[in-house]
């Protein structure tokens, strides 16, 4: 979110006095914020809007609407707006959306205590939902939306199970009585609308709302190009299976030989882009990507052009991070708090701490780009334990991180040695690769 002072703030209603309002309206409506509702909160000592808030504003400068060339310049040169520019510029979907009328108006709303919650619009389709949200109250919300603050989404009553559901939470600044926000269902199989009834449920410090709400519009199906190429870089296999396209996002479906000598670590630069050299960017913000425990399957997220599907698109496999298979874990075993096998090439000072921690650090001096990360635990009867707390601290000459692992995500205990995967290393596949898909 940002804060600004009255200063700035005065500067943001000058600007939005030089907008006609009645040619916003099909815009704000997608959040359901008005210029009036923003007037209002000039009386409390702090404006706070998150990126959900203003993006409805930020849609009716890039959706073909005239302004001004004064306006816009204007815009550029007042800070608040830069990290809403560079948002819209990577959730290109999203004007499609408003566009296409893709979206649908809920205004749904609980009050506890003087303080309202409002689901206020909905985006909906097979790879899952967005949810907007408005809390407004008298009472500082600074006070009780703080760390404990709980979200989930229902369905029919009961939880979404197979689903991933993630939500931006930020500190809020004293005397924020306004805010909105988003939560993001992101479902590895196509999303199941058979029941339409949905709950939101919201945990603040001492209140838990409950706003269920019913979609009502159509969901449209995914698009699905099938490719199903192979393409090697490095003597390394990659299957490219097909290019699945919704209003949210689009989903690049590939594959990784078994028989690699390399482990694929993650995808650095992977391009994709249409005959009008439009580029479809992935996706940053949420879940980025699914992948199998062995790392052999694996979906990217990237922007969707589902309202205006192109004749041809170009994949092009820039810059992929890899690391040889024997180098790409480490051993332990926290019973003895021995260090049973550390691969040269990951040159990290590695501690064993109780219960379940490792402690490593290592130097950018000689390399500023250096990046070394660990991931899952695996013990000795191919339990896996995620990592459920880390710390990290990272300087220009050295980077120092702490991870956890919890026993008890499993009933039966830890058995010992376990190994712990390799995520990250700045090591890359020498070449590159591009595929011609043709979409019928």
């Amino acid at each position: 979110m940002n804060t600004f002072d009255s200063k700035q703030a005065d500067q943001y209603y000058k600007l939005l006095d030089q907008v006609s309002l009645e040619g916003m309206k099909q815009h704000l409506e997608l959040i359901d914020v008005n210029i009036q509702t923003i007037r209002k909160k000039r009386q409390k000592r702090v404006v706070q809007l998150s990126m959900a808030a203003i993006l409805s504003i930020i849609i009716f400068f890039v959706s073909g609407v005239t302004i001004s060339s004064g306006f816009a310049e204007a815009i550029s040169k007042i800070n608040l707006f830069k990290p809403i520019i560079e948002f819209i510029d990577r959730h290109k979907t999203i004007v499609d959306i408003v566009e296409n009328d893709y979206y649908e108006t809920i205004n749904a709303s609980q009050t506890i205590d003087g303080i309202t919650l409002t689901v206020t619009n909905v985006i909906a389709d097979e790879s899952g939902m967005i949810v907007l949200y408005r809390l407004e109250s008298d009472k500082d919300l600074a006070d009780i939306y703080r760390s404990n603050v709980h979200v989930e989404l229902l369905q029919g009553g009961q939880v979404i199970e197979d689903v991933m559901i993630t939500s931006g939470w930020y500190p809020l600044s004293e005397g924020t009585f306004y805010l909105e926000n988003s939560i993001e269902v992101s479902a590895p199989q196509a999303m199941d609308y058979s029941d339409r009834r949905f709950t939101l449920n919201l945990s603040l410090t001492e209140l838990s709302f409950e706003v269920p709400f019913i979609l009502e519009k159509d969901i449209i199906h995914s698009k699905q190009i099938i490719i199903n190429k192979d393409i090697m870089i490095d003597n390394q296999k990659i299957t490219v299976h097909a290019l699945k396209i919704s209003p949210l996002k689009s989903e690049l479906q590939l594959s990784i030989s078994k028989n690699n000598s390399k482990k694929i670590l993650q995808f650095n630069e992977l391009v994709i882009y249409d005959e009008r050299g439009e580029e479809w960017g992935r996706i940053h913000g949420g879940v980025t990507e699914f992948s199998s425990l062995a790392g052999d399957n694996i979906t990217l997220f990237f922007e969707s052009n589902y309202f205006r599907i192109p004749e041809k698109v170009t994949i092009e496999f820039k810059e992929i991070e890899a690391i040889d298979k024997e180098d790409a874990y480490i051993e332990v075993d926290f019973s003895t708090m021995d260090i049973l096998y550390l691969p040269n090439i990951l040159d990290i000072n590695l501690q064993l701490m109780k219960p379940y921690t490792l402690a490593y650090s290592y130097s950018r001096l000689q390399s500023p780009e250096a990046t070394i990360a660990l991931g899952n635990l695996v013990d000795a009867d191919g339990k896996v334990y995620y990592n459920n707390f880390s710390s990290y601290r990272g300087t220009d000459d050295d980077v120092e991180i702490e991870q956890s692992y919890s026993e008890s995500q499993h009933e039966e205990p830890l058995v010992n040695p376990v190994t712990v995967e390799v995520t990250r290393f700045n090591q890359f596949l020498e070449g590159s690769a591009r595929l011609e898909v043709e979409i019928q």
